[in-house]
């Protein structure tokens, strides 16, 4: 191999004697990028070669020019705005407790597009936007979803206001500080109610596209046991009891209760005046109350206090977590005993393994912080928790006069035709100014209908008055005024159904008078019935009744007979001198009247054997 060797000399200007060039410099802009910049650039390319190349020349020649690709065959029915506008009304919409359907929602689609003249593709024969406008609709707002929705009251609806919580947060405040509460001395009570069917079921693995899975329970319906739950807003729970739906109490029903817990039994299942207060002496027990240590014990969804669930710390935290462990534990349970069910012996052992899984310290200061009361945080509930009750508050506008009509006499201009209006209940938050809670319309995108009007919030009408059990307040039982206002509602009570009973025993005193005459009445007129028919009994069963006129045999006669309404004889119809037609004419005869005199009285017929 031969191998050769090349000797440069290097001149001046850097070029060798050979020509060749020291340092180089590129006079293009080829290969000014990296390899860095190449692979990211690889990586993310997911267009046409071709679109690619067009928008970039679009772009050197135009440097100012916006990718658009709304311009299409195939265009938006509303435009970014209105989509936007028709998003919130549905979030207000839901969190007022009135979400729309699927269909409720296609509907609403094809009134606005057809009243504000947007250009749709929508089934005018159905009135309804296409289930395809839906699915992208929805999947251009990710943060829309279909969702299952829970029951929910319109006690609880109503119960949770503005007027009302503030009133809460008031007495809460005024109690912590004159009695210097602290969070181991503030308890909350609340009842719920386990069967051997749990109230919802977890999730299971299953196959994909089956349209139903079944899940084993101990049967279709069972039997409701109330169960009462306490604890403290420092964490300490008081030990459960249990309500069975028994005459008499047995020992299995107390089996596997945590320590201190105990059962009570109550035909219904539910709590009693006599079971209650059997608890609430062990309450005193467990929370240490006294005269000088008084505890704040908050007993609500009563028939006296107004019922709300965000105001509960138990429900609100506790609650939802107990009934999962005791649906897990009653599967569990049916694993392990197969062919065998659940029944009311077992529910102590399974309620008390999730009340102990459930009742943990962390749940409890976390129902005590949501709910406001401890640490006491009076705007802990947002705007949009007072959604649901607007619909039965009464709008304040409504009340407010509109501007004055002129009049000669100022005096009686501010007198008759602007009153001043009641004073309202009014808290911390209200403005001063009632005009500043005058509602003004929002601007809306769209042109001529917008969401509000096509399908507007339902409200409570104006001047209708609800037909409805009185509700209570929120107030503190201990007070004197409380305690008088209750011991006259009692006192009214029961000179009502005193009243009632008197009234009752009246009217069972008259009732029973009447009966008896009417007892007796009718005993006389069976009597009298039934010598009329044994009378009339004897004389037909007489075949051979002879004619008092001619002698002659019923047996041997051919033509009707008539008998006399006096003495019950019987005759020819021909010897009587009576029409065999003649049903209103009766008999009399001579032996009984010398005239043979006739009543409008129905006669009694035989007629003949022939």
């Amino acid at each position: 191999m031969a191998v050769f060797y090349y000797k440069v000399c290097v001149g001046q200007n850097g070029v060798g004697q050979n020509g060749m060039v020291r340092n180089y410099v590129k006079k293009t802009d080829r290969q000014q990028w990296s390899n860095e910049a190449m692979d990211q650039a690889i990586d993310a390319f997911q267009l046409p070669q071709t679109t690619l190349e067009r928008y970039v020349k679009k772009r050197k020649d135009d440097p100012n020019y916006v990718i658009d690709k709304t311009s299409g065959k195939y265009q938006c029915v509303f435009t970014k705005e209105q989509e936007l506008e028709l998003v919130t009304y549905l979030k207000d919409m839901q969190k007022r407790l009135f979400g729309l359907t699927v269909k409720e929602l296609r509907r609403l689609a094809y009134q606005l597009a057809v009243r504000n003249g947007c250009n749709h593709s929508f089934n005018k024969d159905t009135e309804m936007a296409g289930e395809d406008w839906v699915q992208s609709f929805m999947n251009r707002n990710p943060e829309l979803s279909l969702r299952r929705p829970e029951a929910t009251s319109g006690a609880r609806a109503m119960g949770f206001n503005r007027v009302a919580v503030a009133q809460f947060f008031t007495l809460l405040n005024q109690v912590i500080t004159e009695k210097k509460i602290t969070g181991e001395r503030i308890y909350n009570c609340d009842e719920t109610g386990i069967t051997v069917i749990p109230k919802q079921h977890s999730r299971v693995i299953a196959n994909k596209g089956q349209r139903q899975v079944g899940v084993l329970t101990s049967a279709e319906r069972g039997n409701t046991v109330t169960a009462e739950i306490c604890c403290s807003a420092a964490g300490n729970f008081m030990p459960p009891m249990l309500i069975f739906p028994r005459k008499r109490k047995q020992q299995e029903f107390e089996l596997g209760l945590p320590i201190g817990g105990w059962a009570e039994v109550n035909e219904s299942g539910w709590m009693a005046m006599e079971i209650f207060l059997r608890w609430f002496k062990k309450f005193t027990e467990f929370s240490n109350a006294r005269k000088e240590a008084p505890v704040l014990y908050f007993l609500m969804g009563t028939h006296h206090i107004r019922k709300t669930w965000k105001l509960q710390p138990l429900d609100v935290a506790v609650m939802r977590p107990l009934s999962l462990y005791y649906e897990d534990e009653v599967q569990k349970w049916l694993r392990s005993n197969p062919g065998k069910v659940v029944t009311l012996f077992q529910i102590s052992t399974l309620f008390g393994q999730a009340f102990v899984n459930a009742a943990n310290m962390k749940t409890a200061l976390k129902g005590f912080e949501k709910t406001g009361i401890w640490p006491t945080n009076e705007g802990i509930f947002t705007d949009d928790d007072f959604l649901p009750a607007e619909t039965t508050n009464i709008p304040i506008e409504n009340e407010i006069q509109t501007c004055p009509i002129p009049s000669d006499n100022p005096t009686k201009n501010n007198e008759t035709q602007n009153p001043q209006p009641e004073p309202q209940p009014q808290c911390s938050w209200m403005p001063d100014s009632p005009n500043a809670l005058i509602r003004r319309p929002s601007i809306s995108s769209f042109p001529a209908l917008s969401p509000e009007i096509a399908m507007p919030v339902p409200k409570l009408k104006t001047g209708f008055n609800r037909v409805q059990r009185k509700r209570g307040k929120t107030t503190i039982l201990t007070e004197s005024p409380y305690k008088a206002e209750l011991t006259e509602a009692i006192e009214k009570a029961k000179k009502k159904d005193a009243q009632k009973e008197k009234v009752k025993k009246n009217l069972s005193g008259q009732k029973q008078k009447n009966v008896t005459q009417l007892v007796t009445k009718r005993k006389k007129q069976k009597i009298a019935a039934k010598e009329v028919e044994s009378s009339s009994d004897e004389s037909v069963d007489e075949d051979d009744a002879l004619c008092l006129y001619c002698n002659y045999q019923y047996s041997a006669s051919t033509e009707g007979w008539v008998s006399c309404s006096q003495c019950k004889k019987w005759a020819h119809n021909s010897c009587a001198g009576i029409d065999s037609d003649d049903d209103d004419s009766v008999l009399i005869c001579e032996l009984c009247t010398p005239n043979n005199g006739r009543y409008p009285v129905l006669p009694r017929k035989r007629g003949g054997t022939g």
